[in-house]
């Protein structure tokens, strides 16, 4: 039964990973002085109508503006009425709204939903990082979503490569018989170090390179966790030869099963 939980478990935690909406800024180089146009992505799985969000700029960084009022500009992901607002408040964040008075959605699941030119100071120095947070998303009918807080890496010399936000790897979900191996892999792009780590070892064991090595039946997770604290998993099923029903254990029901499988088989 604990099996069984584990890995009903493990499903659950994969799907609401996969199915995570974002409302984000990607790490990017700006130079001091420069002017740049920045995106700000929206992921959605959840359809949705409108979005607010604050952000956090550091000191040197400064969003356009015309008579006082901050430049943000929709993308065509935007429905004919949707418009943006911005403005400056108390806790000294830009809070932005994008909505539509007809509760129009968005249209797509991914990509840049608005813009905004940034410009850098001549003396802007150092690795910084933009803040958003406080991100509320509404669907048509009103139902509100809080949406995960984001943090953008902000870098003035181009010597920092971009991290990666999510790993994913080559498999979610693999079985093995005991001393069997199998190669783990992070296929995300700047993923960087990864440390792997098995939550059981004496079910199976996984070194230093996403090797992993079964050792007895059972259900185990294999984590993955990249330099910046990102992380991720593999569900690995341990299971004996011959054990037909894979219970983890070899019985007269595994014949009893494996008969069936053949009678039934045409």
């Amino acid at each position: 039964m604990k099996k069984l939980l584990l890995f009903i478990a493990c499903i659950v935690v994969a799907v609401g990973a996969i199915a995570q909406d974002r409302f984000y800024i990607e790490n990017f180089n700006i130079e001091p002085g420069e002017t740049k146009t920045i995106e700000i992505q929206l992921d959605n799985v959840t359809t949705f109508s409108a979005i607010q969000a604050d952000i956090f700029l550091p000191e040197g960084l400064t969003i356009d503006q015309e008579d006082g009022d901050y430049i943000f500009d929709l993308t065509d992901r935007k429905a004919r009425n949707h418009t943006v607002s911005a403005a400056l408040v108390s806790n000294g964040a830009i809070r932005i709204l994008i909505a539509s008075q007809t509760s129009k959605t968005f249209s797509g699941n991914s990509g840049a939903l608005v813009t905004f030119q940034l410009t850098a100071s001549n003396t802007f120095t150092g690795e910084h990082q933009i803040v958003m947070n406080n991100i509320i998303a509404s669907e048509a009918d009103m139902t509100q979503h809080n949406l995960p807080d984001e943090t953008c890496t902000v870098n003035p010399s181009g010597s920092v490569e971009p991290t990666a936000q999510s790993l994913t790897l080559n498999t979610k979900m693999a079985k093995l018989q005991p001393n069997n191996s199998l190669q783990l892999e992070v296929i995300t792009e700047n993923a960087g170090t990864i440390t792997w780590s098995s939550e059981d070892e004496s079910i199976a064991t996984v070194d230093t390179n996403g090797l992993v090595t079964a050792v007895r039946p059972g259900m185990v997770a294999i984590n993955a966790m990249s330099e910046n604290g990102v992380s991720t998993w593999c569900a690995i099923f341990v299971y004996l030869p011959g054990d037909v029903n894979e219970d983890g254990n070899r019985s007269i029901s595994d014949v009893t099963t494996l008969i069936d499988m053949l009678l039934n088989s045409n």
